[in-house]
């Protein structure tokens, strides 16, 4: 995220509760409210998700988001994939971050019977034995990661 590795960041991600005690910052909150061109609920997302995760906008060159999603971890006890006083920040993604293929493209023998060998994405459909149940699968290829272990920063918020 150095400014010498050529690296900017944009994306800053957030917990609800830092998201509340930084917009009651009169400072931020001025700032912001000037500068923010868009945000809200995000297009085309489920009602559910639409409570976790929320767009608020721009400030300056950062996009804020505020995610509140959760796991269930070994015990069953619901964890944030975050924590409560977490901030993330990650530079902009594509040849700036240096992005590589994890793996080739999908050789599922099923599409290669069907005339579609070594694919990106590819659509699995098949109804179950007893004939209940029709279902669509998604593989997909390759898992694009980065390379760039300095493209996120994560920063903890002291109250």
């Amino acid at each position: 995220m150095l400014a010498p590795r050529g690296l900017v960041g944009v994306n800053v991600i957030m917990r609800s509760t830092v998201w509340n005690n930084l917009i009651k910052t009169t400072q931020f909150k001025e700032a912001f409210n000037i500068f923010k061109p868009t945000g809200g609920v995000l297009p085309n997302i489920s009602p559910t998700l639409a409570n976790y995760v929320s767009y608020k906008g721009e400030y300056g060159q950062y996009r804020i988001w505020v995610v509140d999603t959760t796991y269930l971890d070994a015990t069953g006890t619901q964890q944030y994939f975050l924590p409560n006083n977490e901030v993330i920040m990650t530079a902009i993604p594509g040849d700036e971050m240096g992005l590589t293929k994890a793996f080739g493209k999908i050789e599922s023998l099923k599409a290669v019977r069907e005339g579609d060998p070594m694919i990106d994405i590819w659509h699995n459909h098949y109804v179950t034995d007893d004939g209940d149940s029709e279902c669509i699968k998604t593989h997909c290829a390759p898992l694009i990661v980065g390379k760039r272990v300095d493209s996120f920063l994560k920063a903890t918020v002291q109250a």
